[in-house]
C-alpha cells in the first residue's frame, strides 16, 4: 500500500501534536485567574496561528501528492466516514485557528507572533458583535475536533488491530 508523502506524514505529526497542546492550552486557560489570562494566550494565540499556516500547508501537500488508496476490501459506508472524518478535521482545524484570530483581533487584542510582530486579521478591529461570534464558534469547535480525533483514532485502532492492514503504516 502507498504511504502518504514524507511531508504530509511530517505534516500530520506535527499538526496533531499542536492541535492537541493548543486544545489542552485551551481548556486549561479557562481556569486561570483572569490577570495571567493574557500572558497565557499570547503564546496560545502564536502556536495557533501557526497551526493555521501548518494547515494550509498540509491541504496544498494533500493536493499536490494526493491520498493513498483506501483498503479494497472496505465498504462504501467506512470509506465515506474515514474521508468524512479527514475533511472534518481539516475543516475544524482551519476554522479553529480562524475563529481565534478573528475572536482577537475583533475584541481589540490582535495577536503578536511570538512576541515579534502584529498580526491583525484583514479589515476586522473592534468590532464586538463579530468578536461574539467568533467567540462562539472557537467555543464549539474544540468539542467538534475532539469527536472527530476520538473516530480518527478509533478508525486507526480498528485498522491496526482488527483489520490488520497496513492503512496506519501509510502515516508511519
Amino acid at each position: 500500500m502507498k504511504k502518504y508523502s514524507l511531508r504530509s506524514r511530517v505534516l500530520h505529526w506535527m499538526i496533531a501534536l499542536l492541535a492537541v497542546a493548543l486544545l489542552a492550552g485551551g481548556f486549561f486557560g479557562q481556569t486561570i485567574p483572569i490577570e495571567e489570562k493574557a500572558a497565557f494566550y499570547s503564546p496560545h494565540k502564536s502556536v495557533g496561528l501557526t497551526l493555521l499556516a501548518l494547515m494550509a500547508f498540509r491541504i496544498y501537500a494533500i493536493r499536490a501528492d494526493g491520498y493513498p488508496e483506501l483498503p479494497a476490501q472496505a465498504a462504501l459506508w467506512q470509506k465515506t466516514l474515514a474521508r468524512g472524518v479527514q475533511y472534518g478535521l481539516y475543516g475544524l482545524l482551519l476554522l479553529q485557528p480562524l475563529s481565534g484570530w478573528v475572536m482577537s483581533s475583533a475584541s481589540g487584542h490582535t495577536p503578536v507572533y511570538f512576541g515579534l510582530f502584529a498580526v491583525p486579521f484583514p479589515f476586522i478591529h473592534d468590532a464586538p458583535s463579530i468578536a461574539h461570534i467568533a467567540r462562539n464558534v472557537h467555543g464549539v469547535c474544540p468539542w467538534l475536533i475532539i469527536m472527530l480525533m476520538v473516530l480518527h483514532i478509533t478508525g486507526s485502532i480498528k485498522h491496526y488491530f482488527f483489520d490488520r492492514d497496513n492503512v496506519v503504516q501509510t502515516m508511519l
